[in-house]
């Protein structure tokens, strides 16, 4: 399976090469085995990952019964949604906590089906206020169930989510101008959809400030944060960063859905931190709240689970803290329990452990390194090509075994391990010291986790 040879790196036209230097930018892994929904089915499963977080949102309109009247307040039965915390602290994953939508009885529509009038403001900010501090009190105070992150609402750049009619903040330049400005027509559709996306960041901040409020009233150390818009999205991140910053509102990460694959995520993190140096801010830790890769597998696990391992080597590389993958019902078969592609790749992404080691590596495949305080390193990597190849490996000096991994469609998993044998040649061009090579054979669209135990 795998063989290590002692000679100058040099790989052959028709081999691919990854190279792992010895040392790195010293930026800690981050942890993404975080997933979107909670199945207590799924607790064997999510125990075989490194410290799995699961997020939970769709509180009000769901999970939580709640009663409102203006004089007697607001009053929610947290019954059913006590079995569901009992389910996480049995589980032993973390949580991540999303309060929303709006409740039937805080909707403005509450005749409406549930995905017309949950994605309206509430009718009383008050009345929501209140809510989110019975339950940020229930779940700290009460169950005693840690929050990892409090993520405010879903995606409210979609109307379908956050549904808010510009006409309530335009009605009196309506009145005082020529109304046919805001009548709608063919020609001014356009224009209407950009005054209800304004309305939408608007009710959105005033949403957030009170939520956040209610969070921090129960717990000042809470990590609070958003926008979570569908996709990187420049006017809501900057427009949510600005008005946090002017109203002095706390923001303990900001996050968004769905990055893309790492050129151009890697481009968007850069734009976004530049954008706040240029205004003098700190930028908060990225979270991303939703993401997924099987938008183009046509439903293929193993196309899924090797461009899982791309997308978040670029989240890695670009710092974010943490990542929800959608859903967590794709790391494993509920029956059985066993992983899927899918899972295995996140258990081999929770190897790494350390801080992050400069990885270089050919065309078509890709790979994250890693090394802890005692020295153990630990390398994910994978090829994306239907066709076999041979990968050359480039390892630092000084380890002497090594563990093999390698999944791939229509077989079964091969784990092997070897001895590597210490070399005192030098580097042709640079005179450097050579680092050890290890020829590995890789079957077409595969992934793996090699790891080198501390000298």
């Amino acid at each position: 399976m795998a063989e290590q040879e002692q000679q100058v790196f040099a790989a052959a036209p028709d081999t691919h090469w990854l190279e792992v230097l010895p040392s790195g930018d010293g930026v800690p892994i981050p942890n993404l085995a975080g997933f979107v929904y909670f199945d207590e089915r799924l607790t064997g499963p999510l125990g075989q990952l490194h410290d799995p977080i699961v997020g939970i949102g769709q509180l009000f309109d769901l999970r939580i019964p709640v009663e409102y009247s203006p004089d007697e307040g607001i009053r929610a039965d947290f019954t059913d949604f006590g079995e569901v915390l009992n389910g996480i602290t049995r589980s032993g994953v973390r949580l991540a906590l999303g309060p929303g939508f709006t409740p039937e009885i805080l909707s403005p529509t509450p005749y409406l089906d549930n995905s017309l009038r949950r994605n309206k403001p509430p009718i009383s900010y008050k009345a929501w206020e209140d809510l989110v501090y019975q339950t940020v009190r229930y779940v700290l105070e009460e169950k005693k169930v840690q929050v990892a992150y409090w993520p405010v609402w879903n995606e409210p750049d979609f109307g379908m989510f956050w549904d808010v009619d510009h006409r309530r903040y335009t009605h009196g330049a309506a009145t005082a101008r020529n109304p046919e400005l805001w009548n709608p027509s063919p020609i001014r559709q356009a224009a209407a959809g950009q005054l209800n996306e304004i309305a939408r960041l608007i009710e959105y901040m005033k949403l957030y400030e009170v939520t956040a409020r209610a969070i921090k009233r129960v717990d000042p150390r809470a990590r609070v944060g958003g926008p979570s818009p569908s996709s990187f999205n420049r006017r809501w991140l900057t427009a949510f960063l600005n008005h946090s910053a002017e109203q002095n509102l706390p923001v303990d990460f900001i996050s968004w859905h769905y990055p893309q694959y790492p050129e151009e995520h890697k481009k968007n993190v850069q734009w976004l931190r530049n954008w706040a140096v240029q205004r003098g801010m700190v930028l908060p830790p990225i979270v991303i709240t939703e993401w997924n890769a099987n938008r183009g597998s046509g439903g293929d696990p193993w196309i899924e689970a090797v461009d899982l391992i791309e997308i978040a080597i670029g989240m890695i590389e670009t710092n974010v803290e943490a990542a929800f993958y959608y859903t967590v019902g794709n790391i494993a078969d509920v029956e059985s329990g066993m992983l899927t592609p899918v899972g295995q790749a996140f258990k081999i992404l929770g190897q790494l452990q350390g801080t992050r080691l400069t990885c270089n590596t050919s065309s078509e495949i890709m790979g994250i390194a890693a090394k802890d305080t005692t020295g153990h390193l630990s390398l994910v990597f994978r090829h994306w090509n239907q066709s076999p190849t041979t990968l050359q490996l480039r390892l630092p000096d000084g380890y002497t075994t090594y563990t093999l991994s390698l999944f791939s469609e229509n077989r079964p998993p091969i784990h092997s391990n070897g001895l590597l044998t210490a070399t005192s040649t030098t580097h042709q061009r640079t005179n450097a010291p050579t680092h050890q090579l290890l020829h590995l054979s890789l079957p077409g669209r595969s992934f793996g986790l090699l790891t080198l135990p501390s000298p």
